[in-house]
């Protein structure tokens, strides 16, 4: 029994690391010299090593910028920098165009202020309201609840451990609280939330197509309220959100956009 338990769990290694190398592999042939070119009011990006792929990007097409940057390229310092463009991408069905595919914080504004200088990329987020935080994680014991109780009836007593899954579960939640936020810099909206990736949406307010406000009851009861914004991109448009905010900072971004 306990070589089954070593062989499985090397077995998942192994193909955990597996996996890894080969995305890996993919992308350095995606990506393989990758270069980007501003010329006469265009971006121009080049990639790839087996078949070379060449697409323009024409600077009034550009609706958005998003940073993405899972966890362990935060804990590094790296991020990943995709335009949202109304032309599409390099397939049909693309909608986000790679601008940089792993670039560190430090270094990436540098090249996005020569690229595309309309926009601010050092702004002070406003945060939610600490009353806000418990809405991060309030729904996730509707699903947990059960779950828990089903393991720890039928796998007694080893299903009592899957109490332990509150503990991930609040700690990304409370993460993503950290993470979210917003900021308004002329005509510019930059929204900030995390799924697992933290991602940063910057958006100029002529680019915007939608902008909601939605409020649950019990959001309305703590004053507390999100805004989701939508722009075009690829045949689809492609939304942003910014959960659990003041409901007055909510308020101020319609208010911004309605100018």
């Amino acid at each position: 029994f306990k070589y089954g338990v070593v062989i499985i769990t090397i077995t998942i290694f192994a193909a955990f690391f597996l996996a890894w190398v080969v995305s890996v592999l993919i992308t350095f042939i995606n990506y393989y010299d990758f270069t980007v070119v501003e010329e006469e009011e265009r971006l121009i990006v080049t990639r790839g090593l087996l078949e070379k792929k060449r697409i323009t990007i024409p600077l009034n097409r550009i609706q958005a910028i998003k940073f993405i940057e899972n966890p362990i390229r935060q804990l590094f310092g790296y991020t990943t920098v995709v335009v949202e463009s109304a032309s599409g991408g390099f397939g049909k069905n693309d909608k986000q165009i790679t601008l940089f595919p792993l670039i560190s914080k430090k270094e990436v504004y540098k090249p996005l202020q020569q690229l595309l200088p309309q926009f601010e990329w050092d702004v002070t987020l406003i945060r939610p309201p600490k009353k806000a935080k418990p809405f991060f994680y309030r729904v996730d014991f509707l699903w947990l609840m059960p779950i828990i109780i089903i393991c720890s009836y039928f796998f007694f007593p080893l299903g009592i451990l899957s109490f332990l899954l509150v503990v991930p579960v609040i700690l990304i939640r409370f993460w993503q609280y950290k993470s979210t936020g917003f900021a308004i810099r002329g005509h510019q909206l930059t929204l900030v939330y995390r799924v697992i990736s933290r991602i940063t949406f910057i958006v100029e307010k002529n680019r915007i197509q939608a902008m909601e406000s939605k409020q649950s009851v019990f959001q309305k009861r703590r004053n507390i309220a999100s805004i989701q914004v939508t722009v075009m991109s690829g045949m689809a448009g492609t939304s942003a959100r910014a959960s659990n905010l003041n409901e007055h900072d909510t308020e101020t971004i319609m208010r911004w956009l309605e100018k």
